[in-house]
């Protein structure tokens, strides 16, 4: 079953703006990177002028997040932060690394952990203070995520994770395949999960132990989300949007086929999906029940999807677009 179009509210940005990254503070603001170097807050909904909270004149903005401070860290494509508070108009700039600051992760105490290009994973404050610094990888660290107990995981082009603890510096697995991990994602039981570039995803329990890996697509995988259900949610240049449900009966749910791949996927609180395409098409899909809404289309491919605090969902367009649509999908 697919229902009909949404109507939208849109955001239009000039030909340099591609929205890259995004983070949501706790007010229901919103906070944009740009190809460009902009970082913008945006308050859905009341406001269709985005205010620019910091600027960097070429220089992509490759990873945002928002503090509990109400401060937003911006890492640049140069290795670069920049740390920048709404209420005050501070603005902040960091040497953090010698490349590009590919990842974010916050820390339930305000702290932060930043991973690089450079293939260190670095440790900082909440008030953005250097801590420590993690030298394990060979290659550029692609992404991080933390376990229940407190550990970092990272994922480089090294073909390895890396289990590190943020205070005493130990770290406690490595585990090596030969492939890349390209996304990582925590699990509710304290576990977490990997996708590597050929389709595959692993899975680990809270103590760094693989406990099991599913083949889900037979291309890249673009996208990896937990769902609150347990299930582990996946989209990929091969056109579909998968869930894979380990915890029950090892099923996995598959959703229509799209041409020119799954760029992105989100979810939303009752585990439905919304997923981008590279025809600019944004839907929601229920696994559970196999409906299908159309939520809106981009004029190129989609860069991201996401749901917001309210229900609402947000999507960007990638190059050749330039907007950012703010859906309502029935339901909410």
């Amino acid at each position: 079953m697919v229902i009909q179009e949404q109507t939208s509210e849109v955001m239009q940005f000039d030909k340099s703006g591609v929205v890259i990254c995004h983070a949501e503070l706790l007010d229901g603001r919103v906070a944009l990177g740009t190809l460009d170097g902009r970082v913008l807050i945006w308050r859905p909904c009341i406001s269709r002028v985005p205010e620019v909270i910091a600027q960097r004149r070429r220089c992509p903005v490759e990873s945002l997040l928002a503090l509990p401070s109400g401060a937003v860290v911006a890492g640049y494509d140069d290795g670069m932060m920049v740390v920048a508070d709404p209420a005050t108009g501070n603005v902040r700039a960091i040497r953090a690394h010698t490349s590009s600051v590919r990842c974010l992760l916050g820390f339930a105490d305000g702290g932060f952990a930043s991973g690089s290009w450079d293939g260190t994973v670095k440790t900082w404050t909440g008030e953005c203070r250097f801590v420590q610094s993690m030298h394990e990888h060979t290659g550029s660290v692609r992404c991080l995520t933390a376990t229940i107990d407190g550990w970092i995981v990272s994922g480089s082009d090294d073909w390895t994770l890396k289990s590190w603890h943020p205070k005493t510096g130990a770290i406690r697995t490595a585990f090596a395949e030969d492939a890349c991990f390209s996304l990582l994602a925590a699990l509710p039981d304290g576990g977490y999960v990997a996708a590597e570039e050929f389709g595959i995803v692993h899975r680990w329990d809270r103590a760094g132990v693989r406990i099991g890996y599913k083949v889900l697509h037979e291309d890249e995988i673009r996208a990896l989300v937990v769902l609150p259900d347990g299930g582990i949610a996946t989209g990929s240049f091969d056109g579909y949007a998968k869930v894979w449900m380990p915890n029950s009966d090892d099923m996995v749910r598959s959703s229509s086929w799209t041409a020119n791949g799954v760029t992105c996927v989100g979810a939303l609180s009752d585990s439905r999906l919304v997923i981008g395409d590279g025809n600019g098409i944004v839907r929601m899909w229920s696994p559970s029940t196999g409906e299908v809404q159309l939520l809106g289309r981009h004029g190129h491919s989609v860069s991201y999807v996401t749901s917001i605090s309210d229900g609402c969902v947000l999507s960007a367009g990638g190059y050749g677009d330039e907007t950012v649509r703010l859906f309502s999908p029935v339901g909410h």
